[in-house]
């Protein structure tokens, strides 16, 4: 039995992609004049070739290349296949067409669009959309603790994103060489709650997930580690009391002695969260605080505890050199 003509198998496959061409249209991604289609897990897009070519060398190379004329096609009009999601395409095009909407601005986006950026853009050469991608990441996981600490505010968000995506976040900065964001959100995923962490191991579990077996193990062994520097700070504050001009050393020192020996279940059960603002000074000493003195004095070394421990997250998690400057930056 002889094979079908190569001809008409195109047409009979390109057919197929009618009934999904309203998914572009949804997505304000079907352009009467335009003269490429391209494909993703059979779903169209009509777009056009010099929008692509200006943003992608990659587009700008291929359309560059004459193309043989017995190409698949829809309607008369040349189709080119991509060997990636449909949502994830439509993704790199609404960027490609509408790059305003995300260039610069803080607006949250979700974090799936951020996977997106950074693998679309890389991959088709798109650096405007992978530099966009790098820079909300840098924004959400800076190298600087200060900036670390003011950013936690729903208000600065810029990326919409779950405790568990964060180690996603790892995955990502391994695969593209951003060592900068690993200590920020191996961090934080020391910082799961126990339900959380069920996922994490859970979602290990899955054959695929991303996450290596030595990133788990940096995360389950960093836990501990953050768990000990901060006992050990507070053991040291204990009897801590400001002699040289507090009134009442006694008093004062009892009262920090107590507060302190009420947080040993907080340190266990929240792992290096002396790191981040959730450690509220002022909310500790709450109502027996001792005088202002030794207050302004405790709220001091907390800063100074703080800074030290941001400063030894590249150690804790393996990555050198930290913390980075901006100019290290790629």
């Amino acid at each position: 039995m002889s094979a079908e003509p190569a001809s008409k198998k195109r047409k009979l496959k390109s057919a197929d992609l009618h009934d999904n061409i309203f998914k572009a249209k949804q997505k304000g991604l079907w352009f009467d004049d335009g003269n490429i289609v391209i494909v993703a897990e059979n779903t169209p897009f009509l777009v056009h070739k010099s929008v692509l070519a200006a943003k992608s060398e990659i587009f700008h190379d291929t359309f560059s290349v004459p193309q043989p004329e017995n190409d698949e096609s829809l309607n008369g009009i040349p189709i080119l296949r991509l060997h990636d999601t449909w949502t994830d395409v439509c993704k790199l095009l609404t960027f490609m067409y509408h790059c305003e909407r995300y260039l610069g601005r803080d607006k949250a986006i979700d974090f799936s669009y951020i996977k997106s950026f950074l693998h679309l853009g890389t991959k088709y050469e798109v650096k405007t959309l992978r530099q966009e991608a790098i820079r909300r990441l840098r924004i959400r996981f800076p190298i600087c603790q200060a900036k670390y600490v003011t950013y936690r505010d729903p208000r600065d968000e810029v990326i919409n994103i779950t405790p568990i995506d964060v180690l996603e976040v790892i995955t990502l900065a391994r695969l593209h060489d951003l060592p900068d964001l690993l200590p920020t959100a191996f961090y934080e995923c020391t910082q799961l709650l126990p339900s959380q962490t069920l996922q994490v191991l859970e979602k290990f579990k899955d054959p695929r997930s991303t996450l290596s077996a030595s990133d788990l193990t940096l995360i389950i062994d960093g836990r501990p580690k953050l768990v000990q520097a901060d006992s050990i700070f507070l053991e040291g504050l204990k009897f801590k009391a400001d002699t040289n001009h507090c009134v009442t050393p006694d008093t004062c020192s009892q009262r920090i002695t107590d507060t302190i020996s009420s947080l040993w279940e907080f340190i266990i059960e929240e792992a290096g969260g002396l790191v981040s603002k959730r450690f509220d000074v002022h909310r500790l000493f709450e109502p027996d605080a001792p005088c202002t003195h030794c207050f302004l004095s405790l709220k001091e070394d907390c800063k100074e505890h703080h800074r030290e421990m941001w400063s030894k997250l590249g150690e804790i998690f393996g990555v050198e050199p930290w913390p980075m400057k901006a100019t290290d930056l790629k």
